[in-house]
Parts: structure tokens; C-alpha cells; sequence
């Protein structure tokens, strides 16, 4: 596990079985932010030859510039046959995804444990 901590966010990327990862945010996820959670995601994305889980139950607010790159790194994951879901139990965050219309895109669940029994992965 790798756990990276800035300002105002915690960042951990752990793979649970070889090419199942969770990508757990932890703080203010923001304009200001959203590279480092960008540059988490490059680090694995390639890796991945499961689900990419991003946890953001501890992030409090999605802007659109976190989206962008959720949905950049959601594109090519599909591109290439895999997923990416987003956990998250805030109905702001959910309510977000839903109007933007990118439900289509992500798996949305409201607990890692849910995430991950649909991932296959072992709890």
C-alpha cells in the first residue's frame, strides 16, 4: 500500500489481488488537488487488469475539474475492456454523477465492501 498525504488531502493506492486497485481520497479533492489525484490514477490504470476502485467517501465535494479526470481515466479504462467505480454514500456526490449524466459511465456504490464483492475481490 502507498499512502501520499498534501495539504488538504490523503491520498492511498493499494492493489488487493494482482491488478484489482483502490485508489482512496481522503480530504478536499479540488481544482487544487485534482493532479495529485490524476497522477495516482496514471500510476495504475495501466496496471489494472481488474476494477479500478476509487473511494471517495471521505472526500466531501466533487468539482469539475476531479470529474474531468474521473472521467478520463473511466474512458480509457472501458477502452480497454475494465472499469472504473466510484464509491461514495455523500447523495451530493451521487446526485452530481447523476446530473451530468456520467452514471452511464462509472459504477457508483455506497461502500467499498459493495464495490468490492462486484469487483470479485476479496474484502
Amino acid at each position: 500500500m502507498e499512502s501520499l498525504d498534501y495539504v488538504n488531502l490523503s491520498l492511498t493506492v493499494a492493489e488487493l489481488d494482482p491488478g484489482i486497485f483502490v485508489v482512496t481520497a481522503s480530504g478536499e479533492l479540488d481544482v487544487w488537488t485534482a493532479s495529485k489525484l490524476d497522477e495516482r490514477l496514471v500510476s495504475v490504470v495501466d496496471r489494472a487488469t481488474g476494477p479500478l476502485i476509487v473511494d471517495l467517501t471521505a472526500v466531501p465535494l466533487l468539482d469539475s475539474v476531479v470529474l474531468g479526470v474521473l472521467v478520463r481515466h473511466a474512458k480509457q479504462l472501458r477502452a480497454a475492456g475494465k472499469e472504473l467505480t466510484l464509491v461514495s454514500d455523500d447523495p451530493r456526490t451521487v446526485r452530481v454523477i447523476e446530473i451530468t449524466g456520467l452514471d452511464y459511465l462509472f459504477r457508483m456504490k455506497r461502500s467499498l465492501a459493495d464495490a468490492l464483492n462486484v469487483g470479485g475481490a476479496a474484502a
